[in-house]
């Protein structure tokens, strides 16, 4: 046995003697179980290439099923071993494991032991532990079994070289339980990306570069190794797009000198580079071995024209990274109308200027969650010192006003007719920046009327027609 992350063992035979009342789970095929003088003895055989750390074996009084996964031509089958009491939990939660391997097979490749099996068993510590071809759970839960089922292919077919690229295990895991939220139990993909971002930004000067070795909490910190090791694959996947993403992954998994052996985090940047044709040192000093994240401070403005003036501005949470050179997703809307603008963020204090074709109420950063930040601010500025657009015009119920001042006003706001009679008045308080205002017209008979809010010495008119 060498206990290290640079060899593996190429096969092994478990064998396992316990009371006839009892069962022995291992790694690889069952070949053989026989009972002799109240003993039972279990004999496992495995011919994959294995890490020390993934080799298991378990004892109880368990139950035990199959579920098989038709894929690819054939049937996996999925070996469960639960104990007796939960049986009737675990055959109604396990069948969820069969569209998660058709997903991973879809997008990574078959899975990596096909030869031999996929087994869960129950065990009774918290959470799981993603042992080769046969995964230890503490309950039968859909992101536990994705998680652990994700190993597979990251962890057990390609394991980190060394415990500072745990997140090349860890990171992908989680991501890969993201995906079976994306394409099986969609209700909970955004929930997922929420949680994740909020998760990696818990530690405002952790990386996801594990550069303490020495200690087990921190090479398992749930939120570095896990939530953002995940987000930082989420991220790419925003950089290079799913074809190219996806490609590098599989090109990543099937290289020679990763598969059924280690890589380390230089191996999967060179793949996503080669598949990408991009260079992506940047983004993994940022991202990986950098600390921190950012927050984006974004001021935007939108002209009687529909033209939109935008600044954003970032800064860090931690020193280690100047500035994080990423893609951002701003969405405009409205009660009816939404848009989304994808600006390329290259510097604090980036201009933008572009036309939408609505009036917009609203602007929301990253609408989709694609990427990692916290304490983000927005704020709607004035495009003009004290002005006002009417919309619709003509109009036939009710008159729509977008206030705009650079200042806080009180003001009075009238309506005439074209014979300059008063028939509307009253009191408007104007905040800096855009104020919506709705009057109810919906009385007034078809006509030419004029509107105007007098305030801080200044009056400012314009006209409406009511159909």
């Amino acid at each position: 046995c060498k206990q290290d992350l640079q060899d593996k063992i190429d096969s092994i035979d478990i064998i396992i003697t316990c009371p006839n009342a009892y069962r022995g789970a291992s790694n690889g095929l069952l070949v053989k179980e026989t009972d002799y003088n109240g003993y039972r003895t279990c004999y496992w055989k495995h011919r994959y290439p294995i890490a020390t750390y993934l080799v298991c074996m378990a004892v109880s009084n368990y139950a035990t099923y199959y579920n098989y996964v038709p894929y690819q031509g054939d049937t996996l089958p999925v070996l469960v071993y639960a104990y007796p009491e939960d049986t009737d939990y675990a055959k109604s939660s396990t069948p969820a494991i069969i569209p998660m391997i058709q997903l991973y097979d879809s997008i990574f490749g078959m899975y990596p032991f096909s030869k031999e099996k996929y087994g869960m068993v129950e065990f009774g510590w918290g959470g799981g532990m993603e042992h080769q071809t046969m995964t230890f759970e503490s309950d039968f839960s859909f992101e536990l079994m994705a998680h652990e089922l994700g190993h597979h292919w990251f962890g057990d077919k390609v394991t980190c070289a060394s415990w500072e690229d745990i997140w090349l295990n860890e990171g992908f895991a989680v991501y890969l339980s993201g995906l079976c939220y994306q394409y099986i139990g969609t209700e909970w993909w955004y929930a997922f990306r929420y949680t994740r971002i909020a998760g990696s930004c818990t530690e405002p000067s952790g990386s996801v570069w594990c550069s303490d070795t020495t200690s087990v909490g921190r090479i398992f910190n749930a939120h570095l190794s896990y939530s953002k090791g995940a987000m930082v694959l989420h991220m790419l996947r925003w950089e290079l797009g799913d074809s190219l993403f996806f490609t590098g992954l599989k090109n990543y998994l099937n290289d020679i000198n990763n598969a059924y052996s280690f890589a380390n985090t230089t191996s999967l940047r060179q793949h996503l580079e080669a598949a990408s044709g991009k260079d992506l040192s940047g983004f993994f000093y940022n991202w990986v071995y950098g600390k921190g994240y950012p927050s984006y401070q974004i001021a935007w403005t939108q002209d009687f024209g529909n033209h939109v003036s935008l600044t954003m501005s970032q800064t860090q949470s931690d020193p280690s990274v100047s500035f994080y050179d990423m893609p951002v997703a701003v969405q405009f809307k409205n009660a009816t109308s939404d848009t989304t603008i994808v600006l390329n963020h290259t510097f604090s204090g980036q201009s933008f200027s572009f036309d939408i074709p609505f009036v917009a109420d609203t602007l929301i950063f990253d609408p989709d969650l694609w990427i990692i930040s916290a304490k983000n601010t927005i704020t709607r500025q004035a495009a003009y010192n004290f002005s006002f657009f009417i919309y619709p015009n003509p109009t036939r119920t009710t008159l729509q006003m977008r206030v705009e001042s650079n200042v806080e006003r009180s003001g009075d706001l009238k309506i005439y007719n074209e014979l300059g009679q008063v028939l509307r008045q009253n009191t408007v308080n104007l905040q800096p920046g855009v104020n919506f205002l709705n009057t109810d017209i919906q009385n007034f008979p078809g006509g030419v009327y004029r509107v105007s809010i007098k305030a801080s010495g200044k009056t400012i008119t314009s006209s409406f027609v009511v159909r």
